[in-house]
């Protein structure tokens, strides 16, 4: 066999993947980390890979195809900080992103010729299908929307960045978020679908944290991964006090 094509096949097989169970954490000290993985992961030669799996406080992020008006806070909700917005390169729209949902962020090493984007992202919306289906959720894809649908609800979003061929950001899986809180952001860059979670779609108790266990399960399977491990965060990448700069480089997505 072509060894190409056999890399195409199976593109992570000789690649351990670290992963990173997290507590729920300030959005930003998962930015520094992630960005902190992307240097390390893009060194030669690419032997790893890395998963963030975590929750945070409760902040809206505002990806390329976002903006103010997908915002539904007021001036004075903004400028006093009621929910903090933040800038980022990332692709899809607005994120509220809150306890109760499960931020999932892939820090994986791309390769034009065997795994690009395209087959990067698919392999990400396919591992979200895969989770639904174990949970018997009727989820299908919208990519017009940047996330899965039950219905018509968006019920998780994706956006992704890409940094010297690694990808960082990734999804976000609503699990029991409180939806009958006033929606802050638009489901989705042109869309005013509402918005659903897994608890409201099966109508039983559920776990972050087994969500959690599902995802890696179904990440590890689709992108072939034969080892993963778990792992800690380097040292001084989750500091307690800690100044952040938007990324400059153009990033694809």
């Amino acid at each position: 066999m072509n060894s190409k094509h056999a890399d195409r096949q199976h593109p992570f097989r000789d690649k351990n993947l670290l992963v990173y169970l997290l507590p729920r954490l300030a959005w930003e000290d998962v930015l520094l980390l992630q960005q902190r993985l992307v240097f390390d992961i893009s060194e030669e030669p690419r032997r790893k890979a890395a998963l963030i799996l975590c929750e945070h406080a409760p902040i809206i992020t505002v990806g390329r195809q976002g903006s103010y008006d997908h915002v539904r806070m007021d001036a004075n909700e903004i400028s006093t900080g009621t929910v903090p917005v933040k800038w980022t390169n990332r692709g899809g729209g607005c994120w509220h992103q809150q306890p109760g949902q499960l931020a999932a962020y892939p820090i994986v090493p791309l390769d034009p010729d065997t795994f690009g984007l395209a087959e990067y992202r698919s392999a990400l919306y396919q591992t979200l299908l895969g989770l639904f289906e174990e949970f018997k959720l009727p989820a299908q894809a919208n990519r017009e929307m940047a996330g899965i649908q039950v219905g018509n609800a968006q019920i998780a979003s994706v956006g992704i960045a890409v940094k010297q061929w690694v990808s960082y950001h990734g999804c976000i899986m609503n699990v029991c978020v409180p939806l009958d809180q006033r929606p802050l952001v638009l489901a989705g860059p042109n869309s005013r679908h509402p918005w659903t979670c897994m608890f409201r779609e099966l109508r039983t108790p559920l776990r972050v944290e087994a969500v959690r266990e599902a995802f890696l399960q179904h990440f590890v399977r689709v992108f072939g991964f034969a080892n993963y491990y778990l792992s800690s965060p380097p040292a001084g990448t989750l500091p307690k006090k800690r100044t952040l700069h938007a990324d400059a480089e153009p990033s694809y997505y």
